[in-house]
């Protein structure tokens, strides 16, 4: 029953460990998207 527990509680903190890293993966790619944007985005007007 322990082993188990002790299971759940480490299948939890991976996933949440997980869930955190591709949460901050895609701030980096949305930062790095629309300094892009803004960079290219003054030699092409967006309509």
């Amino acid at each position: 029953m322990v082993v188990q527990v002790v299971e759940i509680v480490l299948y939890f903190a991976v996933r949440q460990f997980a869930v955190d890293q591709v949460a901050e993966v895609v701030v980096v790619i949305g930062r790095a998207v629309v300094g892009f944007q803004a960079v290219v985005g003054d030699g092409i007007e967006v309509v």
